[in-house]
């Protein structure tokens, strides 16, 4: 037998702050995640792009571009444009409601930093193959980091398109 390892080890979930950890990760989604939450994360993980003006949008992004377009705070040539608009900051992406109802904004701890980062590499593994099956042409750079990458702070993911 040889056994091929998935992009993510069931070993993660002893760092899961829930506590609750399985052998395998079937099992995790199977008890923690309904039908709703994982078609949601597959529209994530494949998520809709515009192109716009020979641009290459992040498709949940895309009111950011109309927002700014022709006075982009970070640059006006096609790498600041695309790096600003396709910047996705996970440490502000996740939020919950109270018992009063209220939604609230969940900042990730120290601990989930490692979480965050590795929430990083996965969408950069399903959106770089996503966007070479799209455009197989292009040749696009992605950059992740875990204290900001423009004026944000904490984790963040962006892409754009470049030459080489």
């Amino acid at each position: 037998m040889k056994k091929v390892n998935g992009l993510i080890s069931a070993d993660i979930t002893e760092k899961f702050p829930s506590g609750f950890c399985v052998e395998d990760l079937f099992d995790y989604v199977s008890n923690k995640v309904n039908i709703e939450g994982i078609l949601s994360v597959a529209g994530i993980l494949c998520p809709d792009f515009i192109i716009e003006d020979n641009y290459v949008l992040l498709g949940s992004n895309y009111s950011t571009y109309l927002r700014f377009k022709g006075n982009m705070p970070f640059g006006n040539d096609k790498i600041s444009i695309e790096r600003f608009v396709n910047n996705l900051s996970l440490s502000d992406f996740f939020y919950e409601k109270n018992s009063d109802n209220e939604v609230f904004l969940i900042l990730p701890s120290e601990e989930d930093i490692f979480l965050y980062v590795k929430f990083a590499y996965v969408l950069k593994f399903f959106w770089e193959r996503r966007l070479k099956e799209i455009f197989p042409e292009k040749i696009f750079c992605f950059e992740i980091s875990d204290d900001g990458i423009l004026d944000e702070d904490g984790v963040c993911i962006t892409f754009y398109e470049t030459s080489h």
